[in-house]
């Protein structure tokens, strides 16, 4: 059975952000098998935190909220409340 889990946005961002951990985080969710839900308000920061570790290059950071948002759409993360 699929569990699915919660993440905050310190662990998201490690998924678009080269930080410590983000190889862990990446591959626990190449093998998680549930739903991974996100708050409404962990869009707004990430934003921040793209922008923050990119200021200078806004292509890094444009492609970074791009990844950021298709994630969402394709339903690989899910955000709450619906």
């Amino acid at each position: 059975m699929a569990s699915s889990i919660y993440t905050d946005t310190s662990w998201l961002a490690k998924l678009y952000l080269y930080e410590p951990q983000s190889a862990d985080c990446i591959a626990y969710l190449n093998t998680h098998r549930g739903m991974v839900y996100v708050s409404q308000l962990s869009g707004v920061e990430v934003t921040a935190a793209i922008a923050k570790a990119h200021t200078g290059f806004p292509a890094t950071a444009a492609r970074a909220l791009a990844l950021y948002e298709e994630d969402c759409g394709f339903g690989f993360l899910k955000r709450l409340p619906d």
